[in-house]
């Protein structure tokens, strides 16, 4: 037995590539659909819970964050967890183009699970879709929109093999590394700088953790420390202007951060620094011998 809202489209004009249905649903334990043949693509995104996903001899556990993918007249049978039972939202998609579209996201031909970091987006599409519907304003052109919304995060999420998908993730550090480097003196946030490369924040901090080994803001915070550290010791610009020049909007909250990172205040720093060069010099000096 399950909790279900399904809503079932019209034939669409739009033949190459379109939706079917979409729905959501709530399993009982040990609640199941098949063994089953199915005419389109089904995208079931798991929301809650956990369950078992059969293709042939090939079984799969999953559980909330993974997506599974049916293609048409493939048999196959799933079923919700005896003690923690899935919950999950599905979108049914068909056409002459529909299994181009599903290639070219790097899904189809037996690959069908994965994880992903747009799982409230998902969600989001499907919850939208049956609003519309409820309130009677939804039309090929909405149902159609929700579907390339759909692929977009799809094709963002760069479902590929390992070696293709770390290039686009040093593609997508790359950028954000960039973007911060031309705008740190800007009071930028994290949320800039993912939207600027064009993935959602959580997906860019595991990408951050995993290739740098600090967190988006962490990366930020230390580039603009390093930049204070260079005008605090080449220049007599006082610290309220080096505070703006870096991109923070306080100069309490510049002096707690750069203290944090340097363990001085920026005054103790630039004292010391200066210090440091006339010691050296005075030895550079000193070690200069006087013409005979």
């Amino acid at each position: 037995m399950e909790d279900a809202y399904n809503l079932f489209l019209p034939k669409s004009r739009f033949s190459s590539f379109y939706l079917t249905f979409c729905g959501k649903s709530k399993c009982a334990p040990n609640h199941f659909f098949g063994p089953h043949v199915r005419e389109n693509y089904i995208l079931h995104y798991i929301t809650s819970g956990k369950g078992l996903y059969r293709i042939g001899k090939r079984e799969y556990t999953l559980e909330a964050g993974q997506c599974f993918l049916i293609e048409p007249n493939v048999l196959t049978y799933y079923q919700a967890d005896s003690e923690n039972p899935w919950s999950y939202v599905w979108i049914a998609f068909s056409g002459s183009k529909a299994k181009d579209f599903i290639l070219d996201i790097g899904l189809g031909d037996g690959k069908v699970i994965f994880n992903t970091s747009y799982g409230n987006e998902i969600e989001q599409i499907v919850t939208d879709m049956l609003k519309k519907s409820e309130e009677g304003v939804l039309n090929d052109y909405n149902s159609e929109a929700h579907l390339f919304s759909l692929f977009d995060y799809l094709k963002r999420e760069r479902i590929f093999s390992n070696t293709q998908k770390s290039d686009y993730e040093n593609s997508y550090i790359q950028s954000a590394i960039s973007f911060i480097k031309e705008n740190y003196m800007n009071q930028i946030t994290v949320q800039d700088v993912a939207k600027c490369v064009n993935i959602n924040r959580s997906y860019l901090f595991n990408l951050f953790k995993k290739e740098r080994n600090c967190s988006p803001q962490e990366y930020l915070t230390r580039y603009r420390i390093a930049k204070a550290k260079e005008l605090l010791a080449q220049t007599d610009y006082t610290i309220e202007t080096v505070c703006y020049s870096c991109g923070y909007s306080s100069a309490v909250t510049f002096s707690r951060a750069f203290k944090k990172v340097v363990d001085q205040t920026p005054s103790q720093f630039r004292q010391f620094e200066r210090n440091f060069h006339k010691e050296q010099y005075a030895k550079v000096r000193n070690q200069i011998k006087e013409p005979e």
